[in-house]
C-alpha cells in the first residue's frame, strides 16, 4: 500500500478517535454534570462510537463522489 494512503487512513483515524472522544466526554458532562471525572468507555463502547463516525465519513464521501474520502 503506498505511503500516502497509510498517512491517510492514520490521519482518519486520529480525526475519528478525537470525534468519538469528545462526543463521549459531551455525553458524559450531559449526563453526569455533578461529577468530575470522564467517561471511561468499554471497548465495545469506543469501538461503537468510532464506527459511527466511520460510517458518517462512509456516507459523505458516497454522497460528494470524491475519488479519495476526507
Amino acid at each position: 500500500m503506498p505511503k500516502m494512503n497509510l498517512q491517510n487512513m492514520r490521519r482518519m483515524q486520529d480525526i475519528i478517535h478525537t470525534l468519538a472522544s469528545d462526543l463521549a466526554a459531551r455525553s458524559w458532562a450531559l449526563l453526569s454534570p455533578q461529577t468530575v471525572e470522564g467517561p471511561v468507555l468499554s471497548p465495545e463502547e469506543y469501538f461503537r462510537f468510532c464506527r459511527a463516525f466511520y460510517r458518517v465519513e462512509l456516507f459523505f464521501y458516497a454522497v460528494r463522489g470524491d475519488e479519495s474520502p476526507g
